[in-house]
């Protein structure tokens, strides 16, 4: 593949991603819209539920964390903090270690880094 058809592919991936972000965002601007000014909170959630059941991107209540919206985002986050010394995804890093509440960074920051 010749390197001026390598750039242009790369320049319509990297289009493609703009305009994929772009209109996850839209949506979710739309989405606060409607909660803040339209039919409410539920009428909202058709806008998410919408952007995710398309791709297939529901996630399924019985993986790991699929119950629990933090810990959820926290574990499969593009760059995930490394985990909290007890299991949990963490939401805090501080001086390479990560933590899922603010009582267990305050743990790992009196101990040095060294926990259980």
């Amino acid at each position: 593949m010749s390197e001026k058809s390598e750039l242009e592919k790369l320049q319509e991936s990297l289009h493609l991603l703009h305009e994929i972000i772009h209109d996850m965002t839209v949506a979710n601007q739309a989405a606060w819209i409607e909660w803040k000014h339209g039919k409410g909170a539920e009428a909202a959630m058709k806008w998410i539920h919408n952007g995710l059941a398309g791709p297939g991107f529901i996630p399924d209540e019985n993986e790991e964390y699929g119950k629990n919206a933090q810990f959820y985002y926290n574990a499969n986050k593009s760059d995930p903090f490394p985990k909290c010394y007890c299991g949990n995804p963490s939401s805090i890093l501080s001086n390479g270690h990560g933590a899922c509440c603010q009582e267990h960074m305050n743990e790992i920051n009196k101990s040095g880094g060294n926990t259980h």
